[in-house]
């Protein structure tokens, strides 16, 4: 049985999982696994401290229903705005005095994201509780052998720093990488917030922001105000713009949500974004609205 929450409502979240785990109590379940994403894909959301203590007491209230809690921290090096929302590890809850939730934690990271390097095959788990860590390991024995270029990379992230200050395994303070991962950022950020403007600009309402990403470099979209179904597959056969289709994160067909990468060069962004707008544009002129006007492809 898997249960969801709508994690779009931080103000309610917690208690939806809390209703959810009670509701498969009921059902007749005997233990559960709590699936946990931070930041979150595809909202972008970084979890407070504040939110992921409220988290910890769920846990703790069902601690002989829950066996395990999966973190999901892959996006931790790429939040955009450090200093406005600054990322808490799952972990550091865990071991400040929370022998609960470690037993149950099992932490999932890789360096793939932030690094541009999911092709060498490098990722890892940290799993505190010596039992737990042993289930893992059997029920993972096809897990997939790190090439020496995931090691070597590997290596070259996180050996040679310390992330003591920054509380996160995949930006180390000192690491070789830190410079480079920070101008990453900054050009991230900006392109963030040229698409943003862009959108709101020119495609709102019949494309709207669904989520501001604080980390990540994918912006959530709502294109429910396009009466198209199919609305990717759409856009990619007639306007030549590829956006992934959010459909399978609500586990049903045609959502009409979309998932727009910003992890591109400026112009190539401003070359999609106008490729959007011009799909909007023909779809109000279909429904007697005027066009807006073209976009300044020299925006930097």
């Amino acid at each position: 049985m898997v249960r969801t929450v709508d994690a779009s409502a931080p103000e309610t979240v917690f208690d939806e999982i809390d209703s959810a785990l009670e509701n498969l109590r009921e059902k007749g379940a005997k233990k559960c696994v709590i699936l946990w994403c931070n930041p979150h894909n595809p909202l972008g959301r970084v979890w407070r401290r504040e939110e992921l203590e409220k988290l910890v007491k769920v846990v703790v209230k069902h601690g002989d229903f829950v066996t395990a809690v999966c973190s999901d921290e892959v996006w931790s090096g790429m939040v955009l705005d450090d200093d406005k929302t600054p990322f808490t590890s799952l972990a550091k809850c865990a071991f400040q005095n929370n022998v609960v939730l470690r037993d149950r934690l099992v932490l999932l990271t890789s360096p793939s994201k932030t690094y541009n390097v999911a092709a060498l095959d490098f990722a890892f788990a940290v799993v505190p509780n010596d039992h737990l860590r042993r289930r893992y390991f059997r029920h993972g024995r096809d897990q997939a052998e790190c090439t020496p270029f995931g090691l070597a990379a590997a290596e070259a992230i996180f050996l040679k720093g310390g992330c003591e200050k920054r509380g996160d395994v995949l930006t180390p303070e000192n690491g070789q990488c830190e410079t480079w991962r920070l101008s990453v950022i900054d050009y991230l950020r900006s392109n963030r917030d040229l698409a943003i403007d862009f959108i709101t600009t020119h495609c709102d309402p019949h494309i709207k922001i669904a989520a501001t990403p604080e980390a990540s470099y994918l912006l959530w979209l709502d294109g429910n105000g396009l009466d198209i179904p199919h609305l990717a597959d759409f856009l990619r056969d007639n306007y030549n713009i590829a956006l992934s289709d959010g459909s399978p994160f609500f586990g049903k067909p045609d959502s009409r949500f979309l998932r727009l990468n910003f992890a591109c060069e400026r112009d190539l962004l401003i070359k999609a974004l106008n490729r959007l707008k011009t799909a909007v544009d023909d779809y109000r002129a279909q429904h007697g609205t005027s066009k807006a006007a073209n976009y300044n492809n020299n925006v930097r």
